[in-house]
Parts: structure tokens; C-alpha cells; sequence
């Protein structure tokens, strides 16, 4: 954890930012900023001097995990998006729509961890997705507290549709394998457990024929062989 009353910090921050930010093509990248419990005139300071860093690239804007609220005594721009996802941490409608703050919704009825967690779902629950409405229906974004809806914020206009729960089990398994991004751990397809078996002592003047099977080539750029 950062010591945020370091005269350093900021600044390192801002350094580390400077070389990563025009890696993301998102047009709104998460500083975190989440779970801290030391004074919060310096989280708010470091907060509002990182965001407005970021914000003042071009096309860029920021968000951070909502830690700590108005009326408990932080300060953060409104220009920062507040990322809900615990009540305990504050009431995204009260304590950040109240204040003029765009909020994500990410409550942690909503909140999963793929890959293994004891204490956040690993997929998203079907029931609360198709009946997590309310007032009746299908879950939205403006849902914020699934116990009462006098809080939660209006509705509005969003893409939907009339999939029925019945029906998406069998058309996941048609679209699923056609979503990008999928393949987090970097996994390479392989007919074996040898991804790649190359032979210098036979490799040609061009290419390095792949005798593991899976036809994985390689170009030579030069390199003697043989």
C-alpha cells in the first residue's frame, strides 16, 4: 500500500501512468483507490490529483472504487465515477447520485471473480439476472439495492431485448464461443502437451519447420543453421 503522505507518491503515480495510460484504449481507466482506512484529507487529495492527471489527457477519464462518502468526510471530484460495490462502503444513490456523481454499478449481488473466490460468486447468478427487477422482470443497471426499490434511481433507455431464461442456456452455447477476449490466461492451442519442437540442426535458410504438430513455424532472420 501506497503511503499516501510520502511527498513521492503522487508524483511516482503520476510517472507510472505517464508510460502505461497509452496502453488503454479505453476512454475511462480505474485507479483503484479502494479499501483504504488511514486520513482521508490525504486520500482525497491523492485521488483528485491522480484523477485530474488522467482527465486532462485527451479522451481520458477516471473512476475509483467507492471508499469513502460525502457526509464521511472525503472530498473527491465529481468528476471521478464512483464504481459501487459494497453498501458498507456507501449508498451508491444517497451518497454518490445525491452528490452528482456518475455511478457503475457493480454491486457485489452482481460482482464475480472467475476464477476462484470463497466469498464472490465465480458466475453470474441466472435467477437475480432474469427476475432481479424490483418492481418485476429482468435485472437492470439502475438496480442498485435489490431489497428497496424507493432506492434506486429511475430507469432508463438501454439496449435489451425479450431473451427468456429458458432459452439461454442454448443460445449461450452458440455465442459463447464467438466472444473476444476470452482467452485470459494466454493458453495456446496445442494437439499435445509440446507447443513447439524445433530442430536448428535441420531448420532452413527461411523458415524453422515446427515438429510438434501443431505448425507453429518459425521465420529465420538470419541466423545460421546446420
Amino acid at each position: 500500500m501506497l503511503n499516501l503522505t510520502h511527498p513521492e507518491s503522487i508524483p511516482t503515480t503520476q510517472s507510472l501512468w505517464k508510460k502505461f495510460l497509452p496502453w488503454f484504449y479505453t476512454k475511462t481507466v480505474h485507479i483503484g483507490a479502494d479499501e483504504y482506512d488511514k486520513a482521508k484529507v490525504d486520500y482525497t487529495r491523492f485521488v483528485n490529483e491522480l484523477a485530474s492527471y488522467i482527465n486532462k489527457q485527451p479522451g481520458k477519464s477516471s473512476s475509483i472504487w467507492g471508499t469513502f462518502t460525502p457526509k464521511g468526510g472525503a472530498n473527491i471530484s465529481t468528476d471521478v465515477a464512483i464504481q459501487h460495490w459494497a453498501f458498507y462502503e456507501g449508498d451508491p444513490w444517497s451518497d454518490y447520485f445525491a452528490n452528482n456523481y456518475e455511478v457503475i454499478n457493480s454491486d457485489m449481488e452482481i460482482y464475480t471473480v472467475p476464477k476462484w473466490s470463497a466469498y464472490f460468486r465465480q458466475s453470474l447468478d441466472q435467477q437475480l439476472i432474469f427476475t432481479g427487477n424490483t418492481s418485476g422482470g429482468p435485472f437492470a443497471p439502475n438496480i442498485l439495492d435489490l431489497g428497496n426499490g424507493t432506492n434506486n434511481p429511475p430507469p432508463y433507455k438501454q439496449l435489451g431485448g425479450d431473451l427468456q431464461q429458458s432459452e439461454y442456456k442454448q443460445l449461450f452455447e452458440v455465442l459463447q464461443p464467438a466472444v473476444p477476449g476470452q482467452n485470459l490466461d494466454r493458453g495456446i492451442p496445442s494437439v499435445s502437451e509440446t507447443i513447439l519442437e524445433y530442430d536448428y540442426q535441420k531448420a532452413g535458410k527461411e523458415v524453422v519447420d515446427d515438429r510438434s504438430g501443431n505448425n507453429y513455424h518459425g521465420k529465420n532472420h538470419g541466423c545460421e543453421t546446420g
